[in-house]
């Protein structure tokens, strides 16, 4: 069996420990940029969070105004309906009448508003989603 000798010069030893080293540098190099890198992530994923639960938020309060400028028309008719048949009732005196008149106008008015604030809220938050 032949045995080989192996012939390491310093020289090679000086290349392979500046190699190692320049690996090194770039391991150390690449371990930051992915702790950056995971530190902005954990930035946004918290800002996502926060975003998230104010977009909750929104969509609850939303929901509640919505629901109360509904139940505003709901009142606002029945009010409505309430002068209409005391109007045709007959039983209201000739100014009673133009008074009762000039109410219901006021009321229509403010159903139509209230109306057109539910479009509003409502084009306003399918726009956000």
């Amino acid at each position: 069996m032949k045995i080989m000798k192996l012939q390491i010069s310093y020289k090679d030893l000086v290349n392979r420990d500046e190699q190692l080293r320049h690996f090194e540098e770039l391991i150390h190099s690449k371990e930051r940029m992915l702790l950056n890198k995971n530190a902005e992530l954990m930035h946004v994923y918290n800002e996502n969070q926060f975003l998230d639960s104010v977009r909750t938020d929104y969509d609850h309060y939303m929901k509640i105004i919505t629901s109360q400028k509904e139940d505003q028309v709901k009142s606002l008719n029945l009010l409505n309906n309430y002068i209409q048949k005391l109007v045709m009732s007959g039983e209201l005196q000739k100014y009673d009448i133009v008074d009762a008149k000039i109410e219901q106008k006021k009321i229509i008015r403010e159903i139509n508003h209230i109306k057109q604030n539910i479009n509003h809220i409502i084009s306003n938050a399918d726009l956000k989603t």
